[in-house]
């Protein structure tokens, strides 16, 4: 910068610290406006006795983000940028509970987890078995009818682990029936979307299948770049129409069919 050459020292000086003062707010403000704009999350995990659990591990869902409780069943995730999340809580010999909340600019968002425990009895005969989850007891049995008498579509954990893709919406391509696009949905963002065959037409006017993670309905239509990695994945079922929907799965009559997604 080039300063008048009729400046005495004194003016000049005062010119100088006022360029100094006003380029230097110029460049806090951008980390002051991002620090403004991200929130909080506080919150406790405790078991039906309102006794605090340890080692429950808490995760943002299409995120790598997890934290685990210490000892007094208490977590803090940070740095969050204001939004709607999908917050899973896991624990070892407990039922998953999820919980969709809204982190607000500048806030701190208190919240509480309750788990119940999961009703597993092993029988001494077959405690050397491997163990399987009810849940995943109820797939093998769904999957089972569907060979004998027709139905949906199901991909194990053993076919999950044989096609070694990266990503969740790779294996999801393979189900007949689906189609999975590239598009933008205001209410999704841009991402990978599952359309059922059921209906045609471009991406933003077709029928999305609801999904569910783990037993919880996904806010839709769920970006599926934000499911969870193949590795983490148990089990998959499709369903393109509604007729063979599992009742428990319908949401409402939806027409657009259901994928269900098993974690391990």
């Amino acid at each position: 910068m080039t300063l008048a050459t009729g400046m005495d020292s004194q003016t000049r000086g005062a010119f100088l610290a006022l360029i100094f003062l006003s380029t230097g707010a110029l460049a806090q403000q951008p980390i002051a406006n991002g620090a403004a704009s991200r929130g909080t999350v506080d919150g406790v995990v405790s078991d039906t006795a309102l006794a605090p659990l340890d080692n429950a591990t808490v995760s943002i869902l299409g995120s790598d983000l997890r934290v685990v409780t210490g000892a007094n069943g208490r977590f803090r995730l940070t740095q969050l940028p204001s939004g709607s999340y999908i917050v899973f809580v896991r624990r070892l010999g407990f039922k998953l509970v999820s919980a969709t909340v809204q982190i607000a600019a500048a806030d701190t968002l208190r919240i509480s987890f309750t788990l119940q425990p999961a009703a597993t009895t092993l029988d001494a005969t077959i405690i050397t078995a491997r163990y399987e989850s009810p849940r995943m007891a109820e797939f093998e049995e769904r999957r089972e009818f569907a060979e004998k008498f027709g139905g949906g579509q199901f991909m194990t954990a053993d076919e999950i682990d044989k096609r070694n893709t990266v990503f969740a919406t790779e294996l999801i391509r393979t189900f007949h029936g689906i189609q999975v696009g590239e598009g933008y949905i205001p209410r999704s963002g841009r991402g990978s979307f599952a359309t059922s065959g059921r209906a045609a037409g471009s991406i933003n006017s077709s029928c999305y299948p609801t999904v569910w993670l783990d037993g919880v309905l996904l806010p839709g239509p769920v970006n599926l770049d934000n499911l969870p990695s193949p590795k983490e994945l148990a089990g998959i079922e499709v369903y393109p129409g509604p007729a063979t929907v599992p009742a428990r799965y319908a949401a409402g009559g939806m027409p657009c069919g259901a994928i269900l997604i098993w974690t391990r």
